[in-house]
């Protein structure tokens, strides 16, 4: 899957993929990445501002301690592929969590 996923950021311009991207959530993002080498991460990390990018990387970090299916792998895939796909973007924002305001 990751292959089929790194040949459309590929073929894509760096403005779509970031234009896609960034109206997706963090955690499917980071979902579809799990099991991205580093070199493919930092490419698709290049496309990305620094504070997403952060924000991807505490997700992975998160899932590390956590016990992630395949069918929760694929759906963050399947995710990330419509979202480059669509014109619009894509991405749920229900998975979005707002950081509280001390």
């Amino acid at each position: 899957m990751n292959d089929i996923l790194i040949a459309k950021i590929r073929a894509l311009s760096k403005v779509r993929v970031q234009n896609s991207v960034m109206r997706m959530a963090d955690r499917p993002i980071a979902l579809a990445m799990k099991y991205m080498d580093e070199e493919d991460r930092a490419f698709v990390f290049t496309h990305l501002p620094k504070a997403k990018v952060e924000r991807i990387v505490d997700e992975l970090k998160l899932q590390k301690r956590l016990r992630i299916t395949q069918d929760q792998y694929g759906k963050g895939v399947q995710s990330l592929m419509e979202a480059l796909e669509s014109e619009s973007g894509g991405g749920s924002l229900k998975s979005y969590i707002r950081p509280k305001r001390r």
